[in-house]
């Protein structure tokens, strides 16, 4: 972010997305690279695409397996498997990306942010009842899960994506960074509720804890 604002700067532009930012820098960087300046662009935006269509691939997977588990309970005589969900699922949010500025979509991450609320409300109420012995629990995996350790925790907490958009959508973008600042204060709230979750989720399920915890979740209540 604090790349942009200087090349915005130099550019003479009041903002920039993540591929411009990326072509100004060439462009304004040593002589040698300035060539490279368009290609550069197009690396980014095929790399942008890969980390937001591999990202969605997940969520729709977890949104498609919730939604399944949901129907098989209340209507048993019709069970589909998790791709049909997918297919389902298709129509929506191909609608949904077609909006462009991030203040349209408000009113739908208000609706999901008061579900996300009332889910990790539900989750920690049966999380925490009637935890295990931690003796029963491996304290430390092997290193051999240590990478989908890793991966997983880059996935949960990545969002180069959206931090430009985010950022240059802002009424005062200066509030961005800086200590506190917007991005500190999401970013060590986010990182608490995963670590509690995480944390006692695998206490409560041990090896047995699914991709979503809420897949855990007792289905006969």
């Amino acid at each position: 972010v604090s790349t942009s604002r200087e090349v915005c700067k130099k550019a003479r532009v009041p903002s920039l997305s993540y591929t411009d930012t990326c072509e100004e820098v060439f462009k304004h960087g040593p002589k040698k690279l300035r060539p490279y300046s368009k290609h550069i662009r197009h690396f980014v935006d095929a790399a942008m695409a890969g980390v937001c269509l591999g990202g969605t691939s997940v969520y729709v997977i977890f949104i498609a397996s919730s939604l399944k588990d949901i129907f098989d309970h209340f209507i048993p005589s019709t069970q589909y498997e998790v791709e049909v969900y997918c297919g389902i699922l298709l129509l929506p949010l191909i609608l949904i990306t077609q909006i462009r500025h991030l203040k349209f979509l408000v009113p739908f991450s208000v609706l999901a942010n008061v579900c996300l609320v009332i889910t990790f409300g539900i989750t920690c109420y049966y999380t925490f009842t009637d935890l295990p012995p931690l003796d029963n629990i491996d304290m430390v995996a092997s290193f051999g899960k240590w990478p989908l350790f890793l991966s997983t925790a880059i996935f949960a907490m990545e969002g180069i994506n959206v931090v430009m958009p985010v950022e240059n959508e802002m009424a005062k973008p200066q509030h961005f960074l800086g200590c506190p600042s917007v991005l500190n204060v999401t970013m060590v709230f986010v990182a608490i509720l995963y670590g509690v979750v995480g944390i006692f989720g695998y206490m409560k399920y041990g090896d047995g804890v699914l991709g979503s915890i809420t897949l855990n979740l007792p289905e006969g209540e």
